[in-house]
């Protein structure tokens, strides 16, 4: 099964078109709580595909759509490039773009998606999530992509003020609010 699905998803998402008659090929990847669902009869467990961090193909594909958009402004409940982003949707398009999975539009869902990481451990790619302004709130409220783990989380995310920019973890701001960091599987971790 984990070969069909390694074989399924390289075609799938390596541009090949694979034309069957009553074909079940997902036209996306829907990623919730601790399974992936994939459109076929039935989903999968998470512990079916590795949880590695991204190859370098893919966090550098990645990186760069989100690098594109820089700058884009903020827009509330935004999705897309032409309008403005707001953070959830930023992180959505982003992932949806370069690989076709469908995260969630809303920061509160972010807790039931991927695994969590460890700040050690923690990778480019990754998903950060904080609280949103009220820095004493358990609930999610704000998400972005790590892009950098040196001597500090460097992330790039929307903004309400400033709209896609990258900050960093250390900012007071930011590690008032520190939630967690999530790693999604992505069909490509498992192919490199």
């Amino acid at each position: 099964m984990k070969i069909l699905l390694l074989l399924l998803t390289f075609f799938y998402l390596g541009g090949c078109e694979i034309q069957a008659q009553n074909s079940n090929l997902p036209d996306s990847l829907d990623v919730y709580a601790d399974s992936v669902y994939v459109n076929f009869e039935d989903s999968l467990d998470l512990e079916d595909l590795t949880l590695e961090p991204l190859s370098i193909p893919s966090m550098n594909a990645l990186l760069q759509e989100a690098h594109s958009h820089l700058n884009t402004r903020y827009c509330a409940s935004g999705k897309k490039p032409s309008t403005g982003f707001d953070c959830s949707g930023f992180v959505h398009y982003c992932y949806d773009q370069t690989f076709g999975i469908n995260l969630p539009v809303s920061s509160r869902e972010y807790k039931k998606v991927g695994k969590k990481v460890s700040i050690k451990n923690t990778q480019p790619g990754d998903i950060i999530c904080f609280t949103g302004r009220n820095s004493r709130s358990r609930q999610l409220g704000h998400v972005g992509i790590v892009i950098e783990n040196s001597s500090d989380i460097y992330f790039i995310h929307s903004a309400s003020h400033g709209g896609i920019r990258v900050d960093k973890l250390s900012q007071k701001y930011y590690k008032d609010r520190f939630r967690s960091i999530r790693r999604i599987s992505t069909p490509t971790s498992t192919n490199q």
